[in-house]
């Protein structure tokens, strides 16, 4: 392809090769360096200041010239590894929509430690895969009364105050009426996994980041997920982190949400993975023990916490893919399916899923707990019977695992 450039007058055109498909950020002109008797050159020294680049001078921290010598690239300081070399974002983390956890220590036997890497197989532990822009907590934008998520793209409301599911329409209506932080229409109840997306697992009693410090931890919060039961509809309980299932009849708190929700969209592979194109997510399609494309072959092992851990580096390289690791709580129940039960997920995409599976996270459990004189260390599970976040289990129960691994 050609560039048309109108420099001190005169036309020039300047050829430069494709790289595949990707559309080059090729969009600023050579500039001569300052004080350069030329426009064109062969190698830097040609320049009597900057730089040479595809037979041009550049003016020095302009940008950079890469492959070789033939594409300039504006406003970057180093060439980069992705198909376009002007763009770095194949080399971001996948986020993918979902938040980090917010939990920074690592799970051990038999306590938790103060720091990560401390932690048993910590480096797949939660603690060492942080989800979000930041790698390590969460991205909020406070926008008066109201906080924009940079990471999921929805924007939440303020406490909304107290009422039973089927009323939650008229706080809805009301806030498409009046407006809220200056956005007057697309108010909505959040779905089950945008509420917990602000969930952070650093405390087992103020489970919420500090931006949402008006969140009530007397009561949980109303989802607008129905659940498979009739006259039910799921909830959030911030005080541990827990979801629930509750009678839409009774009362309880709500905070709306503005913008799109995400919606799943798995893949089959045909190769033993699933894709989830949402949450760019690579899936196990069979727990572990499980094999063949109905996951039919074998019996679902179950592990204690530290066993399930060593999973991803007995498993290696599967399907052609490494990376494999333990799911963090967040990731594990974005597989969940609110809508079934028995197992509370998509039977087609994942098959042969016992009907009472629990399952391992990554995730450990932010306290102790103390029975009979022994303090028993906890980590996150989800229970695929119900598909709830449920009460943390002792580390040395024997659950079911699926892996993950992060696409690039």
């Amino acid at each position: 392809m050609k560039k048309m450039y109108l420099l001190l007058g005169l036309m020039t055109a300047v050829t430069v090769p494709s790289i595949g498909s990707a559309k080059l950020v090729l969009d600023v002109p050579p500039i001569l360096a300052a004080g350069s008797s030329q426009e064109t050159c062969t190698v830097d020294g040609d320049c009597s200041t900057g730089f040479c680049c595809n037979g041009r001078c550049y003016a020095a921290g302009s940008g950079t010239c890469c492959n070789s010598g033939n594409i300039y690239c504006s406003g970057i300081a180093t060439c980069t590894s992705c198909a376009n070399p002007c763009d770095n974002s194949c080399n971001q983390p996948a986020t993918g929509g979902l938040n980090d956890t917010g939990i920074t220590f690592g799970g051990g036997y038999p306590i938790n430690n103060t720091t990560c890497a401390a932690g048993v197989e910590s480096a797949i532990q939660d603690c060492s895969h942080g989800r979000d822009v930041t790698a390590g907590g969460f991205s909020f934008t406070q926008q008066g009364n109201c906080v924009k998520d940079n990471v999921t793209g929805i924007t939440w409301s303020s406490h909304q105050g107290e009422t039973t599911w089927s009323d939650i329409a008229t706080k809805v209506t009301a806030a498409n009426t009046g407006g809220l932080c200056g956005i007057s229409t697309g108010w909505r109840v959040p779905t089950l996994k945008e509420l917990l997306g602000i969930v952070s697992y650093h405390s087992v009693n103020t489970a919420y980041h500090a931006v949402f410090s008006d969140t009530n931890t007397s009561k949980p919060y109303w989802s607008g997920t129905s659940a498979n039961t009739t006259g039910s509809a799921w909830a959030m309980s911030f005080i541990a982190g827990n979801t629930t299932i509750l009678s839409k009849s009774d009362s309880y708190f709500v905070r709306l949400v503005n913008g799109t929700a995400p919606t799943s969209s798995l893949t089959d592979n045909s190769d033993g993975t699933v894709t989830d194109s949402t949450t760019k997510l690579m899936w196990k399609k069979c727990l572990e023990g499980l094999s063949g494309s109905t996951c039919g072959t074998g019996v679902a092992s179950t592990f204690t916490w530290q066993d399930a851990l060593k999973q991803p580096g007995l498993v290696g390289n599967f399907a052609g893919q490494t990376g494999w690791r333990l799911p963090n709580i967040k990731e594990l129940q974005s597989i969940v399916d609110e809508s079934k039960s028995s197992p509370a997920i998509n039977s087609t995409i994942f098959p042969n899923v016992p009907a009472a599976s629990q399952v391992w996270s990554s995730s450990p459990y932010a306290a102790g707990v103390v029975s009979g004189g022994t303090t028993y260390w906890k980590s996150w599970i989800v229970q695929f019977t119900s598909g709830a976040v449920t009460t943390p289990l002792s580390r040395e129960s024997t659950l079911n695992v699926r892996l993950v691994r992060d696409m690039q």
